[in-house]
């Protein structure tokens, strides 16, 4: 039975897939390589490899990836691995089991990884959210921004609009026109780029 065969897809939520991987998978160079592989994967936040228990755990953001993706490159990573193993054991026996990092075991391991996952996973969001698909210039969160800090300056300053500048234009004309730019630059942050 070759190797693709021996994977099985265990579990499937939004956002979470659970494999059941062969042990071979799971053991020292290979499995540093289908780690680092499956990391490397746009949309993918977190990959947790379960020797003791035969799994594999992928956390994916739905909109960056598709499970069809992970589970190409799971594929091609299980058969580079296996052909790797193949290469550097000669005869295809199982590799050992294999302890995690050096200097990374137990409590401390797990929260020195789920901080890198976390901030992994941070970049991925705020570089999707920041930059918009279409690659101009203003992200979601950027026109958020602006529309609250324009709603803000309205706000604040109502009082002395109705009050003082709509009884007083030629007074307030530097402020009157502060505020009309202010109105030109936001219709024209609106308009849709051609």
């Amino acid at each position: 039975m070759s190797i693709l065969q021996r994977i099985l897809l265990r579990h499937r939520a939004p956002g979470h897939l659970r494999f059941a991987i062969p042990k071979e998978l799971l053991a020292g160079p290979a499995g540093e390589l289908v780690a680092e592989t499956l990391s490397r994967h746009r949309g993918i936040y977190r990959v947790r490899l379960f020797a003791d228990q035969g799994k594999l755990s992928i956390r994916y953001f739905d909109g960056l990836t598709d499970v069809d993706s992970i589970a190409k490159a799971l594929a091609a990573v299980a058969v580079e691995a296996e052909r790797q193993a193949a290469a550097r054991d000669g005869d295809g026996r199982e590799l050992a089991s294999s302890s995690p990092r050096d200097g990374e075991s137990g409590w401390l391991g797990n929260v020195a990884q789920e901080t890198r996952e976390t901030f992994t996973a941070a970049g991925i969001v705020f570089r999707n959210v920041f930059t918009p698909p279409d690659g101009g210039r203003n992200g979601l969160v950027t026109e958020f921004l602006t529309d609250v800090l324009v709603l803000y300056l309205i706000k604040t300053h109502w009082h002395l609009i109705i009050q003082h500048w709509l009884k007083r234009p030629w007074q307030f004309r530097y402020e009157w026109s502060a505020a009309i730019y202010m109105i030109y630059l936001l219709v024209r942050s609106k308009k849709p780029k051609s």
